[in-house]
């Protein structure tokens, strides 16, 4: 997700001013580093063939929710299949974040990075892996953030989201898009979805990025970014969609 970052840089002031009070725009992205810097990092192992043979197993679903058990090193499966870092496993229990933005309900064994006037990622322990460069990088959890449209119109959410991906894509020319975006309810507010294929911070490893925005009333658009690995992303899935089922705006 450190591309995310890096493009929420180059946007700066048109970031919302809601989550560009703290921290500001041009420190965004090391204050976020430097807050993973607090989480307890993992080395992941490098592939062996039964990983590769699952993750394309995995990658080729067109509905990665289905629950499909993937096979990985090192970590403890439960009934849902999933099996990467015991400190990634939802435990089962919620806790709420008030953000002056919105609200959101995440695993309570995950944790927030961000105040309530900042952007946010919620992301557990074992969620952090380093890249290639040695440098922290998300592997397992959601970014929530802003943008500002450059411009308004009769499709405010269609057009906000296609320029947001626009700009995200600049940033990272990894990103894949899998499938069309859709139109979905959060809440009973409209929102878009959006999924994406790009480098994963584990070495080997490519990773699913869920995309869903809503807009806001000032016409600035909230969106979110949900990510896992390929091989867990169908397990986590559930997780994901029920955080988002809790989101309101504010």
């Amino acid at each position: 997700l450190a591309d995310f970052f890096g493009k929420l840089e180059e946007m700066g002031n048109r970031s919302p001013e809601f989550l560009s009070d703290h921290p500001n725009p041009g420190n965004r992205r090391q204050a976020v580093i430097q807050e993973m810097g607090t989480l307890q990092q993992v080395q992941y192992k490098p592939d062996s063939a039964e990983w590769v043979r699952v993750k394309r197993m995995v990658g080729s679903l067109e509905h990665p929710g289905s629950g499909v058990p993937a096979a990985t090193s090192g970590g403890a499966q439960n009934s849902q299949g999933y099996s990467g870092p015991a400190g990634v496993r939802p435990n089962g229990q919620m806790r709420t974040l008030n953000h002056n933005a919105f609200s959101i309900d995440y695993p309570a064994n995950w944790q927030v990075m961000g105040d309530q006037s900042s952007d946010v990622t919620i992301a557990p322990d074992g969620g952090v892996a380093q890249n290639q460069q040695g440098q922290a990088e998300v592997a397992y959890g959601v970014m929530i953030s802003g943008f500002e449209p450059e411009q308004r119109s009769n499709n405010p959410l269609d057009d906000a989201t296609h320029e947001l991906v626009d700009q995200l894509r600049q940033g990272n020319p990894d990103m894949r898009q899998t499938g069309s975006d859709e139109s979905i309810r959060v809440n009973g507010a409209p929102g878009r979805s959006i999924e994406f294929t790009s480098r994963s911070p584990i070495q080997g490893q490519r990773e699913r990025d869920w995309v869903v925005t809503m807009l806001r009333q000032d016409g600035t658009v909230l969106y979110m970014v949900f990510v896992a690995p390929e091989r867990d992303y169908g397990p986590l899935r559930p997780t994901f969609e029920r955080m988002l089922r809790t989101v309101r705006l504010k």
